[in-house]
């Protein structure tokens, strides 16, 4: 494809999608869906465009793989368009949705990938590993229209493409054998882009073990103040209520009112156990409040046969 060609592609993907997004954004409210909408578009063309490269790779392997230079060189421009406007509209538009490592960072250097890929003859590459963004169409989709959100579904397909296949055709790529006009660049950025994949997996990992808890919960839900750590939850599954003999519940009752008495007495006349008058005496004070203490413990046999010795 000459390199005019090539510039209307880019320039007709970026109006068209401008227009999409004007025309859809009015049917999604939220901001996060407004930021999803150019992705879902751009990744389900993505994916549908690498069929046939995926269809040649299942054939003859990342040899068999054909060029089609037009094909490819569309596909990469076309995703070039889709990363500037996701940056221009989503600063106007959704700018609180674009961070820094999975905005500006990820797209510009994508940017940078697609334009050396073609450069440099590989965009056949790109095209097959355009299969990567099917899991951004499921989760795109499953945005867009909650009712279709599918987390397994995305997390199989993200499994599948950007774990699996990535390091397939890392590996590939890196043995002397099959490294395009004996190049290992390609290579190398696969190798460059696999932590962000890896670090988005964990992330989806962690969020089916968050979501796994909460439903544990709801279907055991454990009184106020208790703690729901998993010791906490392991303890409470399995120990049965005891219901302590009336004497001991009687004599810790006033065990209770008797400290909360030397705790939160009033102060008056006579009464006061901190009295403006003396210093405090902090020995005088914990030999009557031990004495008091005593007096309403329960018995020992009686504390006995409560844990069961008697």
């Amino acid at each position: 494809m000459a390199s005019s060609e090539a510039a209307s592609v880019l320039i007709s993907a970026l109006v068209a999608l401008c227009v999409v997004y004007a025309v859809s954004s009015p049917f999604f409210k939220t901001p996060r869906q407004a930021a999803w909408i150019l992705s879902t578009v751009a990744s389900g063309t993505m994916t549908v465009w690498s069929i046939p490269f995926v269809g040649d790779y299942l054939v003859g392997g990342v040899d068999g793989v054909k060029d089609r230079a037009a094909l490819a060189v569309a596909m990469n421009r076309v995703f070039q368009a889709y990363l500037i406007a996701d940056l221009a509209v989503g600063s106007l538009s959704y700018c609180s949705q674009i961070t820094l490592l999975t905005g500006w960072v990820h797209h510009v250097a994508y940017v940078a990938i697609c334009e050396t890929a073609i450069r440099n003859g590989w965009a056949h590459i790109f095209a097959l590993a355009a299969l990567m963004e099917l899991p951004t169409f499921i989760l795109g989709i499953g945005t867009l229209f909650p009712k279709l959100r599918s987390n397994r579904l995305f997390a199989a397909a993200f499994f599948t493409t950007r774990i699996c296949l990535h390091l397939v055709l890392l590996f590939t790529y890196a043995l002397p054998a099959h490294r395009p006009n004996a190049s290992v660049a390609p290579a190398l950025i696969l190798a460059s882009v696999f932590p962000l994949h890896a670090m988005w997996f964990t992330g989806c990992v962690k969020g089916f073990l968050r979501r796994a808890r909460e439903r544990k919960l709801m279907r055991h839900p454990l009184a106020a103040d208790v703690h729901t750590d998993a010791r906490s939850l392991a303890r409470h599954a399995s120990t049965t209520a005891v219901v302590p003999p009336w004497d001991v519940t009687l004599r810790l009752r006033r065990l209770r009112a008797r400290v909360s008495y030397w705790v939160h007495a009033k102060t008056g006349p006579g009464t006061r156990w901190a009295s403006a008058r003396r210093p405090i005496r902090p020995r005088a004070m914990a030999r009557r409040m031990s004495e008091s203490i005593v007096g309403v413990l329960p018995s020992p046999e009686a504390v006995m046969e409560f844990v069961g010795l008697r």
